[in-house]
């Protein structure tokens, strides 16, 4: 477990610092990953699952829902039971539950960009697959004042004025912070890490009155027997006759074996366009040459 906890030290001429504000961020790995893993696997091999929520290349959606799904039960319980220890650690009722919960896939160059998640009390992520060389997850400060100044720094040392904080990426490890931290996620060069990248995340919300308000104005309902949204395009217009971009994605094309290097072919034509780029730039310096000594007439 990560816990930034008001911590007291003592420096020289008996100076005492202490870190005020910690925002926690909680680690746990889940003992049964090896063994389900390939399961979990398998749904992301189906491109059906990612039809209605993926919009780019760069990062494959699921449906918000899997943890509705019988193959991810065993995730959610895991998931429901760190909440609830987090909940007991931050002197909370344990009552808390899952308001979504779905799959992204970052193929060769894929990343998340810097974001929050909205509607939602604590957050997570789950590192399902990928190596020891696939981007973890990067938190950033809110308090941004800490870099109006920046001192010079002495050689070999750190502030505790952090700006940010990444999370090493650990297959089977589960990692939970307030949903209104900003995250984001680097890209993932293939020929660095090997494989795609996967993880399964999640949103949850404290269920039952507050005690904060004697009118529970606030109060938020158990949401396992309602219906919830499962596809994104569901609140917006969506004409299934257009290009669906699923079908395009290389990712499906390689989902029964990891990607340890570029492919032979994918090699050759980045060489190809390589060349091509060159032969343009030449091209364009000889017009210009040209165009010169047109002038010059």
């Amino acid at each position: 477990m990560i816990d930034n906890e008001n911590t007291e030290s003592t420096i020289k001429t008996n100076l005492i610092s202490k870190n005020l504000f910690g925002i926690p961020i909680y680690k746990s790995r889940f003992k049964h990953h090896s063994v389900l893993k390939p399961k979990w696997l398998e749904y992301l091999a189906n491109k059906e699952n990612f039809r209605k929520n993926t919009r780019n290349n760069r990062l494959l959606f699921t449906t918000p829902n899997i943890h509705k799904e019988e193959i991810f039960e065993p995730l959610k319980d895991f998931v429901l039971d760190s909440l609830q220890q987090v909940m007991k650690d931050n002197g909370f009722i344990p009552n808390i539950n899952l308001t979504g919960m779905w799959a992204t896939v970052h193929p060769d160059g894929g990343y998340h960009h810097r974001h929050h998640h909205h509607n939602a009390y604590w957050a997570g992520v789950y590192y399902l697959d990928g190596s020891d060389t696939s981007a973890g997850t990067t938190f950033y400060s809110p308090y941004y004042y800490n870099g109006i100044i920046t001192p010079a720094r002495e050689k070999n040392t750190s502030t505790k004025m952090r700006s940010d904080y990444t999370s090493q990426f650990e297959e089977g490890t589960l990692v939970i912070f307030p949903a209104w931290l900003q995250h984001a996620t680097a890209s993932n060069n293939l020929r660095s890490t090997g494989k795609y990248r996967k993880i399964v995340s999640f949103n949850a919300m404290p269920v039952g009155a507050t005690n904060n308000d004697p009118f529970d104005r606030y109060y938020f309902p158990e949401v396992d027997g309602d219906k919830l949204v499962k596809h994104n395009v569901d609140l917006f217009d969506y004409n299934p006759q257009e290009d669906d971009i699923v079908d395009r994605l290389d990712y499906f094309n390689h989902v029964d074996s990891d990607i340890s290097v570029q492919s032979k072919s994918t090699v050759e034509i980045n060489n190809l366009r390589g060349e091509v780029d060159s032969m343009k730039s030449d091209l364009a310096d000889i017009k210009n040459l040209l165009l010169k000594a047109l002038e010059s007439k």
